[in-house]
This record gives C-alpha cells, sequence and structure tokens, in this order.
C-alpha cells in the first residue's frame, strides 16, 4: 500500500484545501515517486484534475521510472472507458470514416466534429481537403492529448481542439462560422448510449443549410439468436445446491463478441428502429415491434447489432457472423426461457427507447414449443 500524506478533508472550502496541498508539494517538490502517490491519493479523494496535474508533473520529472509510470497510469487512466484502445484499431470502421470523408469534404469546407477521443477523425478531414476542423471532447484531459497529436501529426494549423461538450459549442467563439460537414462516432453497442441523436439536435444551429452529416443515417438491427454459452450467465444447481434464485439479479443483456462461435443466429436480420441524421432530427424514438419468423432450432433471445450508413456509398454493420471482428459488440437480450422454434415459427420482438437506454424482449406465443 502506497504511504499516504495527511490531505484536508473534502468538505472544507477549497482555498484551505489547496493552500495544504501546496504546503505538502514542498515535500515532494524533488522526489517525482512521491508526488505520483500524491496524485493517486488526491484522485482517491475527490480532485481528479489537480491529480492529473500533478501526475503529469511526476512523469515530466522521471519519464521512464517504472514506479512513477504506474501511478500516473493510475490517475490518468481513469475515468476513461477502455473502448479508446479498442475502436482505434477497428480497420473496417476507420476506412468506412475515412472514405466517406475522402468523398464528402470539399476545397474550403469548415468541418465540426462531436467527440474528439484521439483526434483521428479530425485529422482524416483535415487530410482530405478541409480547411478548418473544430473538434470538441467533454474530457478535458483527452482534448488536451488529441491536441498534442494533431500537432505531432502536422495538422495544427488546420484542427483545432475545444475542451467542451457539443452542445455548449458557440458560433463565433469556438466556431468562426457555421460548419459545412459534421462527422460523429459517440455510438455505442447499441447506437444511441452515447447520445448521438440529441448532439446531433443540437448541432443544426452550428451547421450551414444542406450541410452533410457522416454517418447519414444509423440503424438498430436484431434477430432471433441461440447463444451456446448462455449456461455461463445464469445460475442452476452447482455443487448440488439450487442457485436458481440468484438469476433474479442477471442482467437484462449481456455483450458478446460479434466474431463469437457461441452466437448463432436463427432468423433473418430486421432493422427495428432507424435514424436520417442528415435530416438533424428531430428524431423518433419511442416504442417498435417487429414480427419475426424463425429459421428453425433453438431460441434462447434477441441479438442486437447496429449500421452505419456514411454515405450513398459506404456503410458500416456489426453483424454477427463467425469469425467477424468489429470493436462493438453485438448485445444479447435473453428470453425467461429457451425456445424449440420449427421453421417459420413466429416472435413478435419489442423495442423501447428512452433516452439512451434500449429495451428489447419477444413476446412468445402460447404456442411455441420449449
Amino acid at each position: 500500500m502506497r504511504n499516504r500524506i495527511a490531505i484536508q478533508p473534502s468538505k472544507k472550502p477549497m482555498a484551505n484545501i489547496i493552500a495544504s496541498l501546496d504546503d505538502l508539494l514542498t515535500q515532494v517538490a524533488d522526489k517525482p515517486a512521491p508526488m505520483a502517490a500524491l496524485a493517486c491519493q488526491l484522485l482517491d479523494e475527490g480532485h481528479p484534475e489537480r491529480a492529473r496535474e500533478l501526475a503529469t508533473r511526476a512523469l515530466a520529472m522521471a519519464p521512464r521510472d517504472p514506479e512513477v509510470m504506474h501511478l500516473v497510469a493510475t490517475v490518468l487512466s481513469h475515468g476513461l472507458p477502455d473502448w479508446h484502445f479498442k475502436i482505434i484499431h477497428d480497420e473496417a470502421r476507420n476506412a468506412a470514416y475515412d472514405g466517406a470523408l475522402r468523398r464528402a469534404v470539399r476545397p474550403g469546407d469548415r468541418v465540426l466534429e462531436i467527440g474528439t477521443g484521439t483526434g483521428l477523425l479530425a485529422m482524416m478531414a483535415a487530410r482530405a481537403g478541409a480547411r478548418e476542423v473544430v473538434t470538441c471532447d467533454v474530457n478535458a484531459a483527452v482534448a488536451e492529448m488529441a491536441s498534442r497529436i494533431v500537432a505531432n501529426n502536422g495538422f495544427a494549423d488546420h484542427v483545432r481542439v475545444v475542451a467542451k461538450k457539443s452542445a455548449d459549442l458557440k458560433l463565433g467563439i469556438d466556431l468562426d462560422a457555421p460548419a459545412d460537414l459534421l462527422v460523429s462516432e459517440i455510438i455505442s453497442n447499441n447506437l444511441i448510449g452515447e447520445g448521438v441523436l440529441p448532439a446531433i439536435e443540437q448541432a443544426a444551429p452550428l451547421l450551414k443549410p444542406g450541410a452533410r452529416v457522416i454517418p447519414a443515417r444509423g440503424s438498430i438491427h436484431v434477430a432471433l439468436a441461440e447463444d451456446r454459452e448462455a449456461h455461463r450467465m445464469r445460475m442452476e444447481i452447482v455443487d448440488g445446491f439450487d442457485l436458481s434464485a440468484f438469476n433474479r439479479f442477471a442482467p437484462p443483456f449481456y455483450k458478446i463478441k460479434v466474431g463469437s462461435p457461441q452466437l448463432i443466429l436463427r432468423s433473418k436480420p430486421h432493422e427495428l428502429f432507424g435514424f436520417d441524421l442528415q435530416s438533424l432530427g428531430p428524431f423518433s424514438t419511442g416504442r417498435k415491434a417487429v414480427s419475426i419468423k424463425a429459421s428453425g432450432g433453438l431460441v434462447g433471445g434477441i441479438a442486437q447489432w447496429i449500421r452505419l450508413e456514411m454515405d450513398a456509398e459506404g456503410s458500416y454493420e456489426n453483424a454477427p457472423s463467425p469469425g467477424a471482428k468489429s470493436s462493438w459488440a453485438v448485445q444479447f437480450f435473453p428470453l425467461a426461457r429457451t425456445l424449440e422454434l420449427a421453421p417459420g415459427a413466429e416472435l413478435t420482438v419489442h423495442g423501447v427507447i428512452e433516452g439512451q437506454s434500449l429495451r428489447l424482449w419477444a413476446e412468445v406465443p402460447s404456442r411455441a414449443n420449449s
């Protein structure tokens, strides 16, 4: 356990806390490991911004010290989803965005990107010929690192990173003029979980009339499916004890890799929700239902994935199939019980979107075999 240094409780006035920290800093001013440990403690105490500042300073003092590197990584990675590292290696996703940007960007275009991340899409837009790219990220640390990456790659004259929510961007302050093109990739496994729909609606006043949008359309797809490993997500008899009551605490859905052989589709795919993102909203959500015919076999749940239509020429879909790869996962919504369905048997799949959440369930007819 790392040594802890006495810090005034967080309930004290911030000015007093900072004064106390300044006193403590004199004790670790030339000691990078204790400084990094203090940064970790600040994080524990609920002061993430000051922790990041101190961790960065410690790393600058000892950039190759393994203990310092470990402590600093603890601070800088806090609250940062690991999908940042997964999605960047999704070659099909990268190619779909890059191709769409090369087709959409015209000389002199201004581009607005929502959700900077590493800055990859913003640099793609600049490389495609955009005069100016303004990209925003609500995470100040991410925005700062993206600015560094943009500069390191020689695009600082064309790409400006703003540490703000997209809803807080202002014309004349953050953007010199309305944008010709909007690009975003704040898209989750259920399409809507990172707020892409309200973000696009809120961006409308920042765009020129007729501005292009990438992706132009997004949709949620479903199919009946069997998960061969479903038993691992439920409890029955274990060492002679009936633990099945604990299944009441099981989550309503779980993730499966798109290429996993454990997932077998038992119907054709169906679009349940679709959104014309190019319209800029308002987007209709609410409830939808679709009747799906089974291809036959065991059906234990509903598989759900997404499709992005970048433009008229390019698309990206993480449809499940053996060996497929995607940074997005398939979501599996189990039925109350596994059914054995004859070919042509129908189930009605219901979906509800409320805010950024998606609920799916199937209406099982009484005549269905089980």
